[in-house]
């Protein structure tokens, strides 16, 4: 075990502690990072599949040209994919902060907008 995993181990750190902090102090901020986590390991767990498929396709290759063919359909259906979880990302970013920011101005808003100065 490497020095941060023993640090961490040693500490007794673990992902419902962390979770149960987030959500105390915003619920919006933790439903929005456990949204891009899970998203995240929703991609990991596709694209480590692909790979496997890739792996498996290669393994019945006859000759470099098709061995060649196999890599670039999957160098390009990867970079595809990146570029698709990519956006995805980023709407989920900008659709959480609005979320954040309306929570806030909510939070701010005096009742007493209406009076003039």
């Amino acid at each position: 075990m490497g020095k941060c995993q023993n640090a961490i181990a040693d500490k007794n750190i673990g992902f419902a502690p962390m979770a149960a902090a987030m959500m105390a102090v915003n619920p919006i901020v933790a439903k929005a990072w456990l949204d891009l986590m899970s998203e995240g390991a929703r991609f990991a767990g596709q694209r480590m599949n692909r790979d496997l498929e890739m792996g498996k396709a290669m393994l019945v290759c006859k000759d470099p040209s098709e061995m060649m063919q196999v890599q670039a359909e999957f160098i390009n259906t990867a970079f595809a994919q990146y570029l698709e979880e990519s956006a995805r990302y980023s709407q989920m970013s900008v659709a959480a902060w609005k979320s954040i920011v309306d929570e806030i101005r909510a939070a701010h808003t005096s009742e007493y907008n209406n009076i003039p100065l």
